[in-house]
């Protein structure tokens, strides 16, 4: 079981493309919540019968409430079941002492890069915009050399998407050997030139794949494989920072979606969420219709589109294009 826990929904940063600023009210989860939130994860492990459970300590930027993450953490001994520890941080308070806590309790870590200091700059600024690579910058050495396994998370967007490679490049240089380019989905001004160029960049990066082989490329390690339904509501749950209870990280805050609040949680039930695929009528006829991620992932559906089983056009460009060009049968 994985459960996303919004430590808070504030950010020290003021990145354009964030999916979550939309969020933003600047609200920390209370101390007064952890017994509940034990609760509420003791009877969702025994309704869908988990053997392991996975904690994402998420955000805005989750080291801001570091201290609730170390209380949870200490809580969560309570709970005798194997357990793995995530975050997506943006770097910049990934002081010593702070990457020493995380090194600790073998944190799965993933930084939000998105490559060489101009390209993250471009995006990735606070909010007086002033840019945050330099902030960023001063911790990796110490970051790699305690927590080799941390993944370098590049965001690229249809503005910087002809130096893909060069990100991915630089982020190499860097020390990384987890590497996760991502696009920006909510980017409204991709067009066919765009996908074009990411086709280039996509070649390129296959055959960089082929020659770093101590290199760990997300997007050049998939399969194509049909898609089931979404497990959020059964086993995979995502905890606002005022408690409330929604089925994934993309529809926290949208009141349709909420489960529930962890003050309540000893009553929880198990919601599910089949894709009714007969509603897919844009998807109908597509090589991909069983195997495309919107399938499932009828929530980024919803972000995207405002319809949980309508993709938005960008993605099932996206969609087809990694799919000729990245997947292996």
């Amino acid at each position: 079981m994985i459960i996303h826990v919004f430590v808070t929904n504030d950010c020290n940063l003021s990145c354009d493309y964030c999916y979550v600023s939309g969020l933003r009210e600047k609200l920390y989860f209370n101390t007064e919540y952890v017994d509940s939130l034990i609760i509420f994860i003791n009877r969702a492990l025994s309704l869908n019968k988990s053997e392991s459970l996975t904690v994402n300590f998420f955000g805005g930027e989750p080291l801001l409430n570091k201290a609730l993450v170390e209380e949870i953490i200490t809580a969560l001994e309570r709970i005798k079941i194997e357990k793995y520890f995530m975050m997506t941080t943006n770097g910049t308070l990934l002081t010593s002492k702070n990457i020493d806590f995380l090194a600790e309790h073998n944190f799965i870590l993933s930084v939000s890069i998105d490559g060489t200091p101009e390209n993250h700059n471009k995006h990735r600024i606070y909010a007086n915009g002033k840019p945050s690579w330099g902030m960023i910058e001063s911790n990796l050495t110490y970051l790699l050399e305690n927590i080799p396994g941390t993944t370098a998370r590049i965001t690229y967007s249809s503005d910087n998407v002809a130096d893909l490679y060069k990100n991915v490049l630089f982020a190499e240089g860097l020390g990384f050997k987890e590497i996760k380019p991502i696009p920006n989905f909510f980017d409204e001004d991709w067009n066919d030139q765009h996908f074009s160029t990411l086709k280039e960049q996509f070649r390129q990066l296959e055959r960089f794949a082929k020659e770093k082989k101590d290199i760990n490329l997300s997007i050049m390690n998939k399969k194509l494989k049909v898609q089931g339904d979404c497990s959020g509501g059964v086993s995979s749950f995502s905890i606002n920072a005022n408690g409330d209870i929604y089925p994934c990280n993309y529809v926290v805050g949208e009141e349709a979606f909420c489960l529930g609040n962890i003050s309540n949680g000893a009553k929880y039930e198990l919601h599910t969420f089949p894709t009714d695929h007969s509603q897919r009528e844009d998807c109908k006829g597509c090589s991909y219709f069983k195997s495309c991620t919107s399938s499932r992932c009828i929530f980024v559906n919803y972000k995207m589109t405002g319809e949980m089983y309508k993709p938005s056009g960008f993605f099932c460009a996206y969609e087809r294009l990694e799919s000729s060009y990245v997947y292996q049968s």
